[in-house]
């Protein structure tokens, strides 16, 4: 009985796991990456479709320390840009920051970022 009891349990914390991850879509569902990203929590995935990506909400993309996925949809990082467009506000712009313990969870890939300033050594 009580070993049913924990294979019961843990195939509920897995169906709900599985179940409460969310697939947020640019610009399907939202216009700017930022903005997906503010809707997401631990466990989603950003998908952004192919096409090049610019202007506020496109660049700077802050992951506020959430357990995310960001991608590109069809894998292939040549048809899936983010143009930071040598933006400078008073400081050189970036595609992405990771500032807030960000850790192995919180993934980019297959994406091109051009046109921004790296920071760091």
């Amino acid at each position: 009985m009580n070993n049913r009891f924990f294979i019961t349990l843990s195939l509920l914390v897995v169906l709900f796991s599985s179940v409460s991850a969310e697939i947020r879509h640019v610009p399907g569902e939202y216009l700017t990456i930022q903005a997906a990203i503010n809707a997401s929590q631990n466990g989603d995935e950003v998908v952004i479709a192919d096409g090049i990506y610019s202007g506020p909400g496109n660049y700077n993309i802050d992951f506020f320390g959430r357990a995310i996925t960001v991608r590109s949809e069809s894998g292939d990082p040549n048809l899936c840009i983010i143009d930071v467009q040598g933006q400078y506000n008073g400081q050189f712009e970036c595609g992405f920051r990771f500032q807030h313990g960000e850790g192995p969870s919180s993934i980019l890939r297959d994406l091109t970022i051009k046109n921004g300033v790296a920071d760091g050594p």
